[in-house]
């Protein structure tokens, strides 16, 4: 059996995990720059916003070195997400709650049919659980936007590499936390796309 290789670029992300912690959060710092000019900025949401993205950047480089997200991490930020959601009047506490269960449903069972249906895992529980923790911050109707961000810079990634002449197989490992991470980032500062 062939061992999953990953793609050079993000391999070498790897390999220096606190580099590719800085560099999430520069990218974060620059996606929320066009916010900072508004007048009406809520401590509240700041404070929240800025542990809200250094748990992304983290969980973003733990997933590009280890292909892992850790459930000490993702499982609090679900928890604090729920707290977070509710405390600033976002939406009802039983809402956020629901959302969570049906990301982690939602990614566990895609993960479940692919593994079925290809013979290998292919979507850990860590993505499911970094999903359930994106809708205890924003509700599950961000789903689609959310995915959709994150599949479309999985695409663009992928697209790169290949063009760059990386060998790319159906065997290749491709951390998704990172992309999750970014869709759940632009959706947070941006909101759904409608």
């Amino acid at each position: 059996m062939c061992r999953p290789r990953m793609i050079p670029a993000m391999r070498s992300a790897a390999t220096a995990p606190g580099v590719a912690t800085a560099a999430f959060l520069l990218l974060y710092g620059l996606l929320a720059m066009p916010l900072l000019w508004l007048k009406e900025a809520i401590p509240g949401l700041i404070a929240a916003s800025l542990v809200l993205a250094v748990a992304l950047a983290v969980l973003s480089a733990i997933d590009l070195n280890r292909y892992q997200l850790p459930d000490a991490i993702t499982l609090p930020l679900a928890a604090l997400g729920l707290i977070v959601s509710y405390g600033l009047g976002m939406m009802p506490l039983w809402w956020s709650a629901v959302s969570a269960g049906l990301g982690f449903a939602l990614l566990a069972g895609v993960g479940h049919i692919y593994h079925h249906v290809r013979g290998r895992p292919g979507l850990g529980l860590g993505d499911a659980k970094l999903l359930a923790a994106s809708g205890a911050w924003l509700g599950a109707e961000a789903f689609p936007t959310v995915l959709l961000w994150a599949t479309g810079a999985a695409l663009v990634c992928v697209l790169v590499a290949s063009r760059r002449h990386t060998a790319l197989s159906g065997a290749t490992r491709i951390p998704f936390g990172p992309f999750l991470c970014f869709g759940t980032w632009l959706v947070w500062l941006y909101g759904e796309i409608q």
